[in-house]
This record gives structure tokens, C-alpha cells and sequence, in this order.
């Protein structure tokens, strides 16, 4: 979620619907509201996720809590959301379904006292996904020696019913990933014991939204259709594709405005600059102060028509090239300090070499929760 903030930090310090640059004053950026909120078509749960900046020097933000979050409509109905933590504010699965034809607003009040809402968006019907596929692809990049190797993935659509169709894709990754060793023994006040267990942390599923942004649209198209749209690139240095994989796309259809927002974002994270490479500008999204329509506001509240698609794969027959641990005489040494280990230390977690000797390598090496992963099979996996 951090990443996702300094994104939207970066974006707002460079780009904007105004066209005239201004100096850059850091004081300006102390406590501004950061709103990062989307409602889709169907059923949620839809989040909006508030952060406060803490100046752009520093870029750090501080999650905005105790805030009064409400979705309302053109008809008159309203949601409100509740609070998760950590300035996810959230509506409960079954409570809210976003529908094509009507305009969404969101109004936030702070713990201060203060009131901000957008302007309303109209939620425009969703088109379908023809297909989602990937092909092999080998990259050079000079900071792969050898040769950046994965999946690039694609996205078909569906023919739209408007001409003029502007998309937005977001996607989500989940794959199953193994540690390195199984956890044969454990050391604790002076003793050692067989481990019960020995596969119980062996296996894992991580899930992560990707932060690349993907836009595209259907102007100026003999069809009102988009093909081969690139999306995720995945390869071969982390765990990912090691086991099996899964990929989630969502493709959004959104308004004009929204499109222009997002379109800048994706192509200053494109751009792979510094937040100071281009001259900055203030962005205005479509969130402002009901006291204070000139009090800076980051970020946007996007409402879209969805479809999704999810697609598993196995990784081809090829090297990977993600670090695996070793077990070397440094680890097998370490097994005879164990005496010299404390209570608050204990258990300690050992594995066997390939000779049967007991070894101590770092957990992360036996346990594949410490790299990100849970235990339990997602609902929708399948193997």
C-alpha cells in the first residue's frame, strides 16, 4: 500500500488539468488529503482509502483514520462504509452494488471537522473481455546480464456498443510458491526435537495488486474493440512462476476525465523519472473541499462499468532465476552456537543438509510465510 501512495504522490506533484507551471512550495503539501477510491459496477466490497502526506520532501504519508466515508447517488441512497484500518474504508460485500446510468459521489468528513466530496460520475456500462493470454518474451535490459525471460500478458475486448470507449485495467497476481527446505528439527533450552510437521510451511500463495497503470481507447478504430492491449510482464527473478500462476484482470470502463487522469499517471511511471524530472504542476482531481474549494486535494474517485477475467499457468521448461538458499558450512557451524542462544530466541527452526546433518539456514528458507505468503488455497484456485 505504500507503493501504491508514492505513486499517487508522484503523480500529483507533476501532473494536473491546469497548464500553467507554478513554484513549488513543500509547505503547501503538509497534511493534504490523499483520496484513492473506485466504485465498479456490480456488487462490491468498494473501498476508498484515505492518507494524509507528510510534506513531498519526505514523501511519507500517514493513514488518515476516523473519517466518515459515504457513497451517495443521483436517486437519493447513500452507503456508508466502515473503517478497516489503515485508511481502508470499505462497504460489506453484500450491501452495495454500483449500477450502470447512475452518477456516484463520494463525501468524506474528518475527525476535524472537515467535509470534502466529488463531483458526481456517471457509472457507464461495462464491456466484456473477449480474452486474456500471454507469449513467452526474452528482454534485454542492462540490469539483466542475462537476459530478462517471462510471460507478457495481453488483453482482448469485447466489441463496445459507443465509439468513443475509454478503458482502464487494473491486475492482480496470486501465485503458489515452495521454501527452499522443511523444518526437520527445533532447538529450544538446550534441547533438540523432531519437528511434527516438517511440510507445514512449505508451501504458500501470495496475492499482489500490480501498480503499473494501463490505459487504452477506441478512438479513431475501424471497431469500437481493443486487441493485443499489453498488460503485466512477469519474469523469471522472483518466485512468482516458479510453481503456478494466476492473473486477474479487471478492465474498467471510465469517463473521458478519469481517462485523462489515469493516462498521465501511466505515462509518468512510464517515463521512470524522478518526481522532480519534469517541471511540477498542481494536480486537480475531482475531490474538494466543501468549505475550501481551492484547498489542494490528491488522488481521484473513479467510477467505471467492470468485467473481470481470471487465467492459471505453468511456467515453461527454463532456468529461474531467483535466488535460492544454500546450505553451506557457515549454516552446519551455526547449529553448535545454538548453546550459546537465549530464551526469548527459542524455538529455533533446523533443517537437514543432503548428508543428514542438521543445519541452521535463515527461516525464510523454511518458512514461506516470511516472503510473503499464506498458508491457505485461495477459493478460486485451482491446481
Amino acid at each position: 500500500m505504500r507503493s501504491r501512495h508514492i505513486l499517487i504522490l508522484a503523480v500529483a506533484l507533476i501532473l494536473s488539468s491546469c497548464i500553467d507551471p507554478f513554484d513549488l512550495d513543500t509547505e503547501n503539501y503538509d497534511d493534504v488529503l490523499v483520496v484513492d477510491g473506485m466504485i465498479s459496477s456490480g456488487l462490491g466490497p468498494h473501498s476508498v482509502i484515505l492518507s494524509k502526506t507528510g510534506g513531498i520532501d519526505s514523501l511519507n504519508f500517514q493513514y488518515y483514520e476516523g473519517c466518515t466515508v459515504r457513497i451517495t447517488d443521483d436517486e437519493g441512497s447513500f452507503v456508508d462504509l466502515d473503517e478497516l484500518g489503515e485508511g481502508v474504508y470499505q462497504t460489506k460485500p453484500l450491501e452495495f452494488e454500483g449500477v450502470p446510468g447512475r452518477k456516484y459521489s463520494v463525501f468524506i468528513e474528518t475527525p476535524e471537522g472537515k467535509s470534502y466530496l466529488s463531483d458526481p460520475q456517471l457509472m457507464l456500462p461495462s464491456v466484456g473481455i473477449d480474452s486474456v493470454y500471454y507469449e513467452y518474451d526474452m528482454r534485454e535490459e542492462l540490469d539483466f546480464p542475462l537476459g530478462r525471460e517471462g510471460y507478457q500478458f495481453f488483453v482482448d475486448t469485447k466489441e463496445s456498443d459507443r465509439d468513443s470507449t475509454y478503458f482502464l485495467w487494473r491486475v492482480e497476481n496470486t501465485f503458489k510458491f515452495n521454501a527452499d527446505f522443511t523444518v526437520e528439527f527445533y532447538y529450544t533450552n538446550g534441547n533438540f526435537f523432531e519437528f511434527p510437521a516438517p511440510n507445514i510451511w512449505s508451501t504458500c500463495y501470495s496475492t499482489n495488486k500490480i501498480l503499473d497503470v494501463f490505459t487504452e481507447n477506441t478512438l479513431n478504430r475501424s471497431k469500437p474493440r481493443i486487441d493485443k492491449q499489453p498488460l503485466h510482464f512477469e519474469d523469471t527473478y522472483s518466485r512468482a512462476l516458479s510453481r503456478r500462476y494466476s492473473l486477474l484482470v479487471e478492465q474498467l470502463v471510465i469517463s473521458e476525465k478519469a481517462y485523462d487522469y489515469w493516462q498521465r499517471i501511466r505515462k509518468l511511471k512510464e517515463s521512470q523519472g524522478s518526481v522532480f524530472a519534469q517541471q511540477p504542476y498542481q494536480i486537480r482531481g475531482n475531490v474538494y473541499g466543501a468549505e475550501d474549494d481551492e484547498e489542494v486535494i490528491l488522488g481521484y474517485f473513479t467510477v467505471a462499468g467492470k468485467s473481470e477475467k481470471r487465467i492459471f499457468l505453468r511456467w515453461k521448461d527454463g532456468p529461474m532465476r531467483y535466488p535460492e538458499c544454500q546450505i553451506t558450512d557457515v549454516e552446519r557451524e551455526a547449529v553448535g552456537w545454538l548453546r550459546f542462544s537465549r530464551a526469548n530466541e527459542w524455538p529455533v527452526y533446523l533443517t537437514l543438509d543432503a548428508a543428514g546433518r542438521l543445519a541452521r539456514p535463515p527461516i525464510s528458507c523454511m518458512d514461506c510465510r516470511t516472503r510473503g505468503g499464506y498458508l491457505n488455497k485461495p477459493a478460486f484456485w485451482i491446481d
